[in-house]
This record gives C-alpha cells, structure tokens and sequence, in this order.
C-alpha cells in the first residue's frame, strides 16, 4: 500500500495530536499527586523518578508542601527524604548540606526526642528549600551570547 504526502502527514498530524493529549494528561496526574497528602507526594516523586522525569517536566509549583497540607512533621520529613532520593542532585550542593542539616539536627532529631517545640523553624526551612530548588529552573534568565568586538 502506498501512501500519499497528504496521507502520511495527516497520520503524523494525529499522532502528534494524541502524544500532546497524553502528555497534558500526564501533567494533570502529576499536578494531582503533588497537591496531595504526604503519601501522594511521595508516590507522585517516585514515580517521576523511576520515569526518569526532570525537574523540568514536573509541575513542581503545584507542590504543596505548606503547613496546611502536610501538618506532621515527620511526613514532611518523609517527602524531605524522598526528594533527596529522587531528586537531591538537582539541590545546589550548599543548599542541599543547609536541608539536610534541618533534616538531621533541627527536625529529626528533635522528633525522636519527643520535642515538641523548634519545630517550625526548620520545617520552614525545609519547605522553603526544597520549592525554591525543585523550580529553579523556571526563574533562570536566558543570557544571550554576544561576540566581543574588538578594535
């Protein structure tokens, strides 16, 4: 069977279509996963993970990791561990020593000593650096390369 350039392009044409369809689709999943609980964050990075997702291709500005949503803060250490799992290398390295040092010293610790003040201080903080560095690359400016004139 031969196909026209008319025929192949309208078969292109739909299946581009159909790759657009599912992909919005796909976002929409993972927007939905990281609206949710501590345990939807959770599955929605490690199965963005295991797709071999970026930071790039996830509605990570829909993650909500405000007191609200995830009021324990032993589950917002979870999620803390598990972005380091999946996604730590992607942490500007000095900030990544900043998040785990609230981690380990300011949250965990005080948890497992059954603290129940001081916790909000490093909460803070770990939500705040893990937002800010999981959507960093949307606040890059693209620089333009000029050549150096010379006389």
């Amino acid at each position: 069977m031969k196909l026209t350039t008319n025929q192949l392009k309208q078969i292109i044409a739909e299946e581009l279509s159909h790759v657009v369809q599912e992909s919005n689709n796909f976002t929409e999943k993972f927007e939905a996963l990281f609206s949710g609980d501590a345990e939807l964050i959770i599955q929605g990075l490690g199965l963005a993970h295991s797709l071999g997702m970026t930071p790039e291709d996830l509605p990570f500005e829909k993650l909500d990791l405000s007191k609200e949503n995830i009021p324990d803060h032993a589950d917002l250490l979870r999620v803390a561990e598990t972005v380091l799992e999946t996604y730590g290398d992607h942490i500007v390295s000095y900030l990544r020593k900043k998040l785990v040092k609230a981690m380990e010293k300011g949250l965990r610790r005080r948890l497992e000593m059954g603290m129940t003040t001081g916790l909000n201080y490093p909460s803070d903080l770990i939500r705040r650096i893990i937002k800010n560095e999981l959507t960093a690359h949307q606040r890059k400016i693209n620089v333009l390369h000029t050549p150096k004139i010379t006389k």
